[in-house]
């Protein structure tokens, strides 16, 4: 624990003097960032508006723009507020702490506000997406893939949690979807996503695919060898 506890920004900005509404009501952050996520939740990022933002708080534009810098400043803080700190997994095996952060994201964060998804595929950068980045970059070394494969397959990653969750919101518009359906899809993906990594890690021990098909092809043209047998292990 550092002997000193760091701020973090969005901390500092949630304490900022308020603003007055039209009206005379006080206007502050925290209610800023509190609307902007409803806006996004509602339309997703390329339909949020600093406009449409003033007119749901009842305040002028420039007022918002009093906390916040600009719309990416704005959008960004809502991104850090809905992603909570990642769990508690000690020194789980690496497809356990794998697993826990995937569902951990999904319940939290991803299903119940999909435009995350998208403003870090865009290469938003956020307090907690950097954290889940260090966290997941530490999984995929545990399970043995190479340095210089490492990020190959945190891209591989990735592209499972959008291909899912993009997958799931087009099977299931906002006035039909359902919790249930959806986390038994997200369980099955996960599992199977899990699996093959492990099928790879289990077969060919620190991920190195040139040099295990390399191997692959001098067992299969060694003499005696069966192709129908399976190697043990």
């Amino acid at each position: 624990m550092p002997a000193s506890h760091v701020e973090h920004p969005y901390d500092r900005l949630m304490r900022q003097t308020t603003t007055s509404r039209k009206g005379g009501t006080e206007l502050s952050t925290e209610q800023i960032v509190r609307a902007a996520i409803e806006l996004l939740d509602e339309g997703g990022i390329d339909a949020f508006r600093m406009r449409a933002l003033a007119q749901k708080l009842g305040c002028s534009t420039m007022a918002a723009y009093r906390h916040v810098e600009n719309r990416d400043a704005l959008i960004r803080l809502a991104a850090d507020s809905v992603q909570t700190d990642l769990p508690e997994v000690g020194t789980l095996p690496w497809y356990e702490r794998l697993e826990a952060f995937a569902r951990h994201g999904w319940t939290t964060s991803w299903r119940l506000h999909p435009w995350v998804i998208d403003y870090i595929d865009s290469g938003g950068a956020s307090e907690q997406a950097t954290l889940r980045l260090e966290a997941m970059t530490q999984v995929f070394r545990d399970a043995g893939f190479r340095e210089q494969d490492v990020l190959s397959a945190l891209t591989a990653h990735w592209s499972f949690v959008i291909g899912t969750l993009r997958l799931i919101i087009t099977m299931n518009p906002d006035s039909e979807r359902n919790v249930e359906h959806e986390n038994a899809i997200f369980d099955f993906n996960l599992r199977t996503w899990i699996l093959g990594l492990s099928a790879m890690v289990h077969g060919y021990g620190p991920v190195d695919l040139e040099e295990s098909t390399r191997t692959a092809a001098t067992t299969s043209s060694s003499p005696g060898h069966d192709e129908r047998s399976p190697s043990p292990g």
